[in-house]
């Protein structure tokens, strides 16, 4: 029995084709509508034989849209950034105003402070030179003296006889003096061995001034028996006082003549050549080399 062999007809393999066609054409526009219901934050995964020109065109808004909102939020933060910026160089102005101002206050009261430190130092000077006159007032009935033997238990009489003897004083005018107190002061540390000063306060200033003014013109009898008769002055005045005594001695050795000069709460020493020139004064720290 002979074999039949069936054909297919060649318009249902078109038939077949063109429906094929349809169903691949189908399926890829569906694809291309899913693809474009797809979030563009999160494109399709195709891969290189499935890349149309829509969707090179939604990678194109995707990425445009990326690089938008990332410049939007750089922009942002550039702005913030400015305004803290800006908010940084008015607190560094406040604070550079505010030093400014705290530095001229600190100026001014610096200037008001030394004004004021001079003015105080003015004052204080004064009130000590006030306090140094009225201490000198207050010693000015008072002479020192010198010389007179720790022996002599009757200080008093001893002084009265040396008045008399030593500085040729009226014996009656001697003997009707007055005196408030006489005594020797404490032995200082640095007396050599030598009397101690004796201090007579007298009750009238012309007593005093008569003692003191016979000291003057009987000087050399005063020396000869190594007594001396100061005024009394304030410790201050005294130390000054001393230091003076010696340079007028070393100027003495040089063949001129001193005196010293007690005026107030002062004490200067004074130097002539010869007794024709003018008496000029020297100060305590003066090199008597260049006199």
């Amino acid at each position: 029995m002979a074999s039949t062999r069936h054909t297919r007809p060649a318009n249902k393999d078109k038939v077949v084709s063109a429906n094929s066609s349809k169903i691949s054409t189908y399926l890829r526009s569906e694809d291309e509508e899913k693809a474009k219901s797809l979030p563009l934050e999160q494109p399709p995964s195709v891969g290189r034989d499935n890349v149309t020109a829509s969707m090179v065109d939604d990678w194109k808004v995707f990425l445009r849209q990326e690089l938008d909102k990332q410049t939007s939020q750089i922009c942002s933060k550039i702005d913030r950034v400015q305004e803290q910026v800006t908010d940084l160089s008015k607190r560094v102005l406040t604070v550079e105003n505010a030093i400014e101002f705290n530095s001229n206050s600190v100026a001014d009261i610096e200037v008001k402070m030394s004004s004021a430190e001079d003015k105080l130092r003015e004052e204080i000077c004064g009130l000590k030179q006030q306090l140094l006159l009225s201490e000198v007032y207050s010693r000015k009935a008072n002479l020192l003296v010198y010389g007179i033997p720790d022996t002599e238990t009757d200080i008093s009489t001893a002084c009265r006889n040396m008045f008399k003897e030593l500085l040729k004083l009226d014996a009656a005018a001697v003997d009707n003096m007055l005196f408030v107190n006489i005594h020797r002061l404490p032995r200082m540390s640095d007396t050599r061995g030598l009397p101690t000063p004796i201090i007579i306060k007298f009750v009238r200033m012309c007593d005093r001034e008569m003692v003191q003014r016979a000291t003057f013109s009987n000087g050399k009898q005063l020396a000869i028996h190594k007594i001396s008769i100061r005024t009394d002055l304030p410790p201050e005045l005294k130390r000054l006082r001393g230091k003076l005594l010696q340079k007028g001695y070393l100027i003495r050795q040089r063949n001129m003549f001193t005196k010293i000069v007690e005026k107030g709460p002062s004490v200067t020493l004074h130097y002539r050549k010869d007794t024709g020139s003018a008496w000029k004064t020297v100060g305590v720290d003066k090199d008597i080399s260049t006199l």
